[in-house]
């Protein structure tokens, strides 16, 4: 099998028995960039595409010019061949995977409370961007996005909007002086991440659990909005967890 490098049409090929196969390249600024190889039907199943890919990397070799397998079967090729690709210099195109946003684990799926009434209102906030009251924490609140501490599902809850107006949050587990925790202080402490949706933005937030002054003075600032937490602090034996979300 003879490979012919047709420098005046930028391919290299190869003609058996009638059939011909190519890899078109072009060449720029000292590099040889392999565009698309086409191995017909006929010469399948006989290495002719590597033998085409092994000739664009022996030039190269040859010239000192750079690779760039552009074409997806050269690229795969060499990649599956390192022994021959580290014989030139490989300038390896960007792997579209490489640009793809990140995964957020917030990206996971949403599993709606179990209590129609938390799922109801998740609901008419985000259709409202919070603009439509709360039934049931009034007109100042906030959407909560946790991540479950056992399933890892995207979990969501209305709750009192309490701000520093520097871009911070602060959440209450006060479930109403109730004598447990609700779900989400356990997904807390388990992924301290968070998301809050705030009327119609979202923000990507860290948490941490605030004791001592710094506890009491979020404690106030969530009083000035919600005054009964004192109340629900007074009703119940646990001592209720205050969260900052801050970012990252």
């Amino acid at each position: 099998m003879t490979i012919i490098d047709e420098t005046a049409d930028n391919r290299f090929a190869v003609t058996i028995d009638g059939h011909e196969a190519q890899l078109v390249y072009r060449v720029e600024a000292n590099r040889v960039v392999l565009v698309h190889t086409e191995v017909p039907e006929a010469l399948g199943g006989q290495g002719i595409g590597a033998a085409l890919v092994t000739a664009a990397v022996e030039r190269c070799e040859t010239t000192g010019e750079t690779l760039e397998p552009e074409c997806t079967y050269a690229q795969g090729w060499l990649r599956k061949h390192p022994d021959v690709a580290e014989r030139v210099t490989v300038d390896w195109p960007a792997d579209p995977a490489d640009d793809a946003p990140a995964m957020s684990p917030f990206d996971a799926e949403y599993e709606p409370s179990s209590w129609d009434m938390i799922a109801a209102e998740v609901a008419r906030y985000e259709q409202s961007n919070g603009t439509a009251a709360s039934e049931l924490v009034g007109d100042e609140w906030i959407v909560l996005w946790t991540i479950g501490a056992k399933s890892g599902h995207v979990r969501k809850t209305p709750l009192v909007r309490t701000s520093d107006g520097t871009g911070r949050y602060a959440v209450i587990g006060s479930q109403g002086g109730a004598p447990t925790n609700p779900n989400w202080v356990h997904n807390l402490r388990a992924h301290p991440i968070a998301r809050v949706q705030d009327g119609a933005v979202v923000h990507e937030l860290v948490a941490r659990e605030a004791e001592g002054d710094e506890k009491a003075t979020w404690w106030a600032r969530a009083m000035a909005v919600w005054p009964s937490y004192d109340d629900y602090q007074a009703a119940t034996d646990r001592w209720i967890p205050l969260f900052v979300l801050e970012p990252g």
